[in-house]
């Protein structure tokens, strides 16, 4: 990976954010595991809507043309 010197504390804090949400995400599957208590299926449906809305943008990110 080789991002614009623009890019790259935009990537470097992204996968910052995206180590971070990855262990709340662990966090949450230990709870329901733990507590026997799932997650409401609309929070996880607006979740995960959340997560492919963070997927589109970064796929579109490498497709844009370079100037």
């Amino acid at each position: 990976m080789n991002p614009s010197p623009r890019q790259a504390p935009v990537v470097a804090a992204l996968r910052d954010l995206l180590e971070q949400a990855a262990a709340r995400a662990a966090a949450l599957s230990d709870n329901a595991l733990e507590d026997g208590y799932p997650l409401d299926s609309s929070a996880v449906i607006s979740l995960r809507q959340q997560v492919r809305a963070i997927d589109l943008l970064i796929l579109q990110s490498s497709a844009t043309p370079t100037p």
